[in-house]
């Protein structure tokens, strides 16, 4: 497969890919800045398409520089992974809390109420991430 792009200023250039099994990876070095129109050609058999995508990189520099603070910029990914595993830390501690409760004072009642009141932690990160995620998808 090859794609060819062209530049905002009329120069063009040609990548060839590698098939690295899972994924195509380009043999060229891709220069910056990474905005192009891409012209694909797909060819099978007897037949063949051609697909056309204008790619224009948003701005880093004002990204790093605090020049965006909506949700559409901000890195859900790592948002979520966070909030993974402030969750397991935050259960296990409950759970440790409840055990401890039933075990010194005799209050079993302790262990469900801990698991209730991390549900209702982990509903709540979750109804956030949920919620500034379909922000940044409806910008």
């Amino acid at each position: 497969m090859a794609l060819e792009t062209e530049r905002p200023g009329g120069a063009g250039q040609v990548f060839t890919f590698a098939d690295r099994g899972a994924y195509l990876e380009s043999v060229e070095e891709i220069p910056e800045p990474h905005e192009f129109i891409a012209r694909v050609r797909l060819a099978h058999a007897d037949h063949a398409h051609d697909y056309q995508l204008a790619f224009t990189e948003h701005d880093h520099a004002a990204d790093a520089a605090g020049g965006s603070s909506t949700a559409a910029h901000r890195d859900n990914n790592m948002r979520v992974a966070f909030v993974h595993v402030m969750a397991d830390a935050a259960v296990s501690v409950l759970a440790i809390l409840g055990l401890a409760a039933g075990k010194l004072f005799g209050w079993v009642f302790m262990d469900p109420v801990m698991g209730i009141i991390g549900a209702l932690v982990i509903a709540n990160w979750s109804y956030g991430l949920i919620r500034d995620a379909g922000r940044s998808c409806s910008t």
